[in-house]
């Protein structure tokens, strides 16, 4: 009888001691999958602010805003939502994988751990896209200790063949981007984890919500690009006023005319998807798509990819 009531407790003891173990290895695994956004290349916290001052020639500046506004949960993972050219859903692991989600998939878009030149092919969503680590540096915006990554994103498709360039620095996230030959995009100011860095009255004027006024006409790169099913085109008004967007073959034959009467000045967005006037899915490849208004016409490239 002794007998049975000592390994009756030696069972109890067992298990209590499994049971621990396991809770531990649970909080372990929960605190490493969380990365340190203090130390991250992409700051992932709501509320996190980048404004962007761009160029696309002479007389063509604008200035551009990321938020980090939400989270969502997609395939039993989270993800953050930043509005750039509509929502787009970021993730980062404890080991420096930054992840994207669209289309129903998830991909590595990049990898913090790197340090030295590198290259990862994106196999998921499309074929034939690479990365690339161009560059590790020691430049800082905010003046404080700290790297910078310098990433290009090649599109080798049998449709297209160019490249988009992000630099992005530790503890403040993009400083830098080209997504064409002849635009550019640099941080004029940011706001992470509550610190602002840079031009301060710009990260008031968004907290105000009056950063839209300071937008005057402009067209944004489409997302996401190239693209399968549909894509986001952002555009700026700065009045009240009818809009019509219209795709253009490479050949310059006009197919698809969309049209829109905007109410109000500011960001204001629309989508393609990937069709002709007549409902037709329109075949791979090279195409324009031009904002027409009373006073403003500009026009940028979209690829499609079936």
């Amino acid at each position: 009888m002794g007998k049975n009531r000592s390994t009756q407790k030696l069972c109890a003891c067992v298990l209590l001691m499994l049971s621990s173990l396991s809770l531990l290895q649970q909080r372990t695994m929960a605190q490493q999958s969380q990365p340190n956004p203090a130390a991250s290349f992409f700051p992932l916290q709501i509320g996190n602010t980048w404004v962007m001052w761009g160029t696309a020639g002479p007389g063509a500046d604008y200035y551009k805003t990321y938020v980090v506004s939400d989270t969502v949960r997609r395939q039993n993972q989270l993800y953050y939502v930043v509005n750039l050219s509509g929502p787009r859903y970021f993730r980062e692991d404890s080991l420096g994988g930054f992840y994207e989600y669209r289309d129903s998939c998830e991909v590595l878009l990049m990898d913090f751990s790197k340090s030295s030149p590198d290259t990862m092919t994106r196999t998921a969503c499309f074929q034939g896209y690479t990365i690339r680590l161009y560059r590790k540096a020691v430049v800082t915006f905010t003046g404080e200790p700290g790297d910078q990554l310098e990433f290009v994103f090649d599109y080798s498709l049998p449709v297209v063949d160019e490249e988009q360039w992000l630099t992005l620095e530790e503890g403040v996230g993009p400083v830098a981007y080209r997504p064409q030959f002849d635009i550019y995009e640099y941080v004029r100011a940011v706001k992470i984890n509550g610190r602002v860095f840079g031009d301060t009255t710009l990260i008031t004027s968004v907290n105000d919500k009056d950063f839209s006024q300071m937008n005057s006409y402009h067209l944004h790169q489409n997302y996401p690009n190239p693209f399968n099913t549909s894509t986001v085109i952002s555009f700026d008004l700065n009045r009240p006023e009818p809009v019509t967007c219209e795709i253009y073959t490479l050949a310059g034959r006009k197919v698809r005319s969309i049209f829109q009467n905007i109410p109000a000045s500011g960001r204001h967005l629309l989508t393609w998807d990937g069709r002709d006037d007549a409902g037709r899915d329109l075949p791979s490849g090279i195409y324009f798509y031009r904002l027409i208004t009373d006073e403003f016409l500009q026009h940028k490239k979209v690829v499609l990819v079936r």
